[in-house]
């Protein structure tokens, strides 16, 4: 009996120690709502109205928070609108791209930004135990060209005890447009800068996707930023809970004029996941050409499509505790027309 409950505890720890080895932040899964920017205030202020480029090491939490399967009691701020765990953190304008930039750290607005005369860096950890929640505000910043003068922005990055949520919530945003200062980068990076989970946009700050690079980032100009009250959330994958329904569909969902020789391809939506479900015909919901197949990569090279036909396809996460993923979408595209028909026609033609 003693000989099965050792072995039983080593399986365990074994498990999360795998856990912890092989986490990812791409495994977190994204979700945006429109909430309320509460300001924070009494909390501690960190530098003055001058902070540029400035690190503020070594802040304590209050509490453990585990981020990409690792405890942290403290993390160190950066004033380009992000933060690293633990006691160390560099500067930088492309925090999660960059080959020589800080691991895990997460941000909310990252390019650079410095306080304007009326601003303020501060952070707070609030409420009680197992519900603290540790927020750092940038209130009344902007970037930094001499053509951005006029930007007026804050936003919050919040640290949740238990859940080890992380959240980024945009408070009022006046900005102006510069081509210079237009790109904005956006999420969580990991052990690395190929471990990364970001968000992209062009038009909306409400509808972005996810990125599918390390250097994606989110377009600020006058007409494009985020809504006061935007809300980005990151949740860590739960053990037993299946994954999220995949992004980013390659053809893109209703394409058209595709390729009879294109792969289909996507990526994760967050969660763990063991492997993917392939659906694929002509009929909808499509199983007359493939029907399950599955496979560990994001990658499916089907034969030769053909022409002038729509194609319907679905992927199916799954892992081996939390089972397949739910609601996941049926997309769907258009071979181009077959080139030689036209030959053929005007062949005929000039006979």
């Amino acid at each position: 009996m003693k000989v099965q409950i050792h072995k039983l505890l080593l399986l365990l720890i074994f498990s999360a120690l795998a856990l912890g080895v092989w986490a990812t932040v791409g495994e977190y899964t994204f979700t945006s709502t429109l909430e309320t920017f509460t300001e924070i205030t009494g909390g501690t202020v960190h530098g003055t109205v001058a902070n540029d480029n400035e690190n503020f090491l070594a802040i304590p939490l209050g509490f453990t928070f585990n981020y990409n399967g690792v405890d942290y009691t403290e993390v160190s701020i950066q004033t380009n609108g992000f933060l690293a765990m633990g006691p160390t953190v560099v500067t930088s304008n492309v925090a999660i791209s960059s080959t020589t930039g800080t691991n895990n750290i997460v941000t909310a607005l990252n390019r650079d930004i410095k306080s304007r005369d009326t601003g303020e860096l501060m952070s707070l950890s609030s409420g009680t135990a197992p519900n603290r929640v540790f927020t750092v505000q940038w209130l009344h910043y902007k970037r930094v060209p001499t053509t951005t003068a006029n930007d007026d922005f804050s936003f919050q990055i919040q640290l949740y005890e238990t859940t080890n949520a992380v959240k980024f919530v945009y408070g009022a945003f006046t900005t102006v447009t510069a081509s210079t200062a237009a790109t904005i980068q956006v999420g969580l990076r990991g052990d690395s800068n190929a471990d990364f989970n970001n968000r992209t946009t062009t038009t909306d700050w409400s509808a972005t996707a996810a990125g599918t690079a390390n250097n994606s980032t989110c377009t600020l100009s006058a007409t494009v930023f985020p809504a006061n009250g935007l809300t980005f959330s990151f949740q860590p994958a739960v053990v037993n809970d299946p994954p999220s329904p995949p992004q980013n569909p390659n053809p893109a969902n209703s394409a058209i004029n595709v390729p009879i020789s294109a792969n289909l391809s996507w990526s994760s939506g967050g969660g763990e996941v063991t492997g993917y479900k392939v659906y694929l015909g002509t009929d909808n919901p499509p199983t007359n050409i493939v029907n399950g197949t599955s496979q560990e990569g994001t990658t499916y090279n089907p034969a030769d499509f053909a022409y002038n036909t729509t194609f319907y396809w679905k992927i199916v996460p799954f892992n081996t505790l939390g089972g397949d993923a739910l609601n996941c979408p049926v997309w769907s595209f258009t071979t181009l027309a077959d080139p030689h028909s036209n030959h053929l026609s005007l062949s005929a033609k000039f006979r």
